[in-house]
C-alpha cells in the first residue's frame, strides 16, 4: 500500500510552500529596487544643487521669508546660470531707482516666475519688458521671485524690498504649490520646515478607503516596496493643500494684504494663475483656480487665468524637463508672455475680455 500524505499534512506544505515563494519574491523584488537605487544614486547630483542652492540664497533676517536670493551671486544649477544683482533679486544688471522714463512693473513668484531652468532673457517678465517697450510703451519688469516662496512671503517680498523700486504695477504669479512650502531650498534655512533635505514637497497622507494610514510606519518604510506600494494610496497633493482650510485662510489673507497695499500705494495689481501643466484639456483643479480668482477680484485685483492659453501647446513642450508639472521650458514663458502682455500693455493692468 502506498505511502500517503495526510490531507491536512499536504494542505499545511502547500500552504508553507506558497508562503515561502511569496517572501522569497519580495526579497528578490526589494533586492532589485535596492540594487536599481545604487545604480541610479542621485546623492551626488543632489549635492551639486544642494551646493549650487547655498551659493544663490543666504538666511534672511525676515521670520517670514526665511531666505532670499544671495546678491551678486553667479550660480550655474543644472545648466542654466543664475545671477543676481545687488539689490538682491534675479537680473543680469543693477537697477536704478530712478525709472527713467520707464513704466516699472514688479513681479512676485516663486520658481515658476523666477524662471527655473531658463535663461533670463526668455523668462515672461524680460519677454513682456521687451514687447512693450518694442509698441512704444518705455517698460522695466523686475523679477523679485524666490525659488520655493509662497505666497505670504512673495507678499512679503513686496513690503520688505518691493517699494523702495517705486513700482508702477504689481504682478502676483500664483501657482498651486503656493498653498504650501514647496521647496527644495527651505530645508537648509529653515530646518523646522520638517522637510527632508533635498525634499521638495511634504508627503500627503497615504488613505485606504476612508482610513488614514499613520505616519511614518518606521518598519514599513524601511522597504522600498512598501514605500513604492503605498505611495500609490498617497492623495493627490495638490488637491490636497488646494482645499485645506487653513492654507486657503493663509493664501486669502495673503492676497487680501497685497489688495490693501496696493490701493493704498494707489498701484495696480494683477493676478496671473498658473496651471498644472497636466491634462489640461480635462483639468482638475479649476475649482481651485475659481477660489484664487474670486480672492483676488475681492481684494481688487485684475485676474489672468493661463490654463486656455496654455492648452494651444502639448504639455510637454510647455514642461521644463520632462515629468515637471510646474516648471515652464522656453515655450511655456513665450505662450504667458504673449496671454499677459494685453493686460500689461493697460495702465491698470486689467485683462480684456475673451
Amino acid at each position: 500500500m502506498a505511502n500517503t500524505i495526510p490531507r491536512h499534512r499536504e494542505l499545511f506544505i502547500r500552504t508553507g510552500l506558497v508562503c515561502f515563494g511569496l517572501a522569497a519574491g519580495v526579497v528578490l523584488v526589494e533586492g532589485f529596487l535596492r540594487a536599481r537605487e545604487a545604480l541610479t544614486n542621485t546623492s551626488s547630483a543632489n549635492e551639486t544643487v544642494e551646493r549650487a542652492t547655498l551659493r544663490l540664497h543666504i538666511a534672511s533676517d525676515d521670520p517670514v521669508l526665511k531666505y532670499e536670493l544671495r546678491p551678486g551671486a553667479a550660480v550655474e544649477r543644472d545648466g542654466t546660470i543664475y545671477r543676481v544683482n545687488a539689490q538682491g533679486f534675479r537680473a543680469n544688471h543693477d537697477v536704478q531707482l530712478e525709472k527713467r522714463g520707464k513704466r516699472r512693473i514688479l513681479l512676485l513668484g516663486d520658481s515658476v516666475a523666477f524662471g527655473l531652468g531658463v535663461d533670463y532673457e526668455d523668462t515672461f517678465g524680460q519677454l513682456i519688458e521687451r514687447q512693450l517697450t518694442a509698441n512704444g510703451m518705455p517698460t522695466e519688469v523686475l523679477n523679485l521671485s524666490v525659488l520655493g516662496y509662497k505666497t505670504s512671503q512673495e507678499v512679503r517680498m513686496l513690503e520688505r524690498r518691493g517699494w523702495q523700486l517705486n513700482p508702477d504695477a504689481v504682478i502676483l504669479a500664483f501657482c498651486l504649490n503656493d498653498f504650501d512650502d514647496f521647496s527644495g531650498e527651505l530645508p537648509l534655512f529653515d530646518p523646522s520646515g520638517r522637510l527632508p533635505r533635498g525634499g521638495y514637497q511634504r508627503l500627503p497622507p497615504r488613505r485606504l478607503g476612508s482610513i488614514e494610514l499613520p505616519e511614518p510606519m518606521p518598519l514599513l518604510d524601511r522597504s522600498l516596496l512598501f514605500r513604492k506600494l503605498s505611495g500609490r494610496l498617497r492623495v493627490d497633493y495638490y488637491r490636497w493643500i488646494g482645499t485645506d482650510r487653513a492654507l486657503r485662510k493663509e493664501v486669502a489673507e495673503a492676497i487680501s494684504r497685497l489688495g490693501k497695499l496696493l490701493s493704498e500705494h494707489g498701484i495696480p495689481g494683477l493676478v496671473a494663475i498658473f496651471p498644472l501643466l497636466h491634462q489640461l484639456d480635462d483639468y482638475q483643479y479649476q475649482d481651485i483656480h475659481q477660489f484664487i480668482a474670486s480672492e483676488a477680484l475681492a481684494a481688487g485685483l485684475s485676474v489672468a487665468d493661463l490654463t486656455a492659453a496654455f492648452r494651444s501647446e502639448r504639455t510637454e513642450v510647455l514642461r521644463v524637463r520632462p515629468g515637471d508639472v510646474l516648471h515652464l521650458s522656453k515655450v511655456g514663458h513665450a505662450i504667458t508672455a504673449r496671454a499677459l502682455i494685453r493686460c500689461t500693455a493697460d495702465a491698470g493692468l486689467r485683462c480684456p475680455q475673451t
